[in-house]
């Protein structure tokens, strides 16, 4: 899919040896003018049933920011990331609320969810909360912008265990933080300006704790086009089976404002 200023495209795959896939991915080119808003969010506890806490949260994140855009376009633009993190704790609330009276079968009730706002002048803004993830793609190098909200990336930052280490850490699959986990969530923002040919991948786990992020900028340079890009990004995960779990990217490739 294309803007005149962006392709895109997101990928999403149940995975080796699941049989739901609680991975969500939105893109939005409509309600927003000529802005492009994104989302990737991995799951839990769906219980096979329609209400996936992925699909919730991310279609709330963005029914607040249209909501918020249609009344007033400018104090958007200028407030983009204060209204981001407050579509966060909105989704959040909507979660927790979801659980109400039904806390035996939805106990883990919960998702990661990264997503990203970005405007023509290259301007990109994201929210962040759980263990999804957002990379940048610039002169051959990859950026992790988003920190993992987990127990394992704690062990990382006080020192107990390298970063090779955490990708074979038990503790890098405890949350300990996301939406629909606490009441009041850790929202990670933050924002900076494209340039011309970035590349902008969100993923969930399934890919990231697959292989390496360097294997990323590898995919794409080996790939004619940004949907063939994201598909092989999915397939070389599936390829591994080294994670069971549900397999989502989304690729933007910025062409600059011209």
């Amino acid at each position: 899919m294309a803007m005149d200023y962006a392709f895109y495209s997101g990928k999403s795959n149940v995975g080796f040896n699941m049989k739901v896939n609680e991975d969500y991915i939105l893109f939005d080119e409509h309600s927003f003018g000529d802005n492009l808003f994104c989302c990737i969010a991995d799951g839990a506890g769906s219980k096979e049933d329609n209400f996936r806490p992925s699909a919730i949260a991310s279609n709330q994140v963005q029914k607040v920011l249209a909501r918020l855009y249609k009344k007033n376009p400018e104090l958007f633009i200028d407030n983009v990331r204060l209204f981001m993190e407050e579509s966060f704790f909105s989704a959040n609330d909507v979660l927790i609320g979801f659980k109400l009276g039904d806390e035996s079968s939805r106990l883990n009730y919960a998702s990661s969810m990264t997503s990203a706002f970005l405007q023509r002048n290259g301007i990109l803004t994201f929210a962040h909360a759980g263990n999804t993830r957002l990379y940048i793609i610039r002169n051959e190098k990859v950026k992790q912008l988003t920190q993992d909200h987990t127990e394992g990336q704690k062990l990382v930052d006080s020192g107990q265990i390298s970063e090779e280490n955490y990708y074979t850490a038990i503790e890098r699959l405890s949350l300990y933080n996301g939406i629909g986990i606490t009441p009041l969530p850790i929202i990670q923002t933050g924002a900076l300006r494209l340039k011309k040919n970035d590349v902008v991948v969100m993923t969930t786990d399934g890919i990231h704790y697959a292989y390496r992020k360097e294997a990323l900028f590898d995919i794409l340079m080996n790939t004619e086009t940004i949907d063939e890009a994201a598909e092989n990004m999915v397939e070389t995960a599936l390829k591994l089976r080294v994670y069971p779990d549900n397999i989502s990217v989304n690729v933007i490739w910025y062409l600059g404002d011209e």
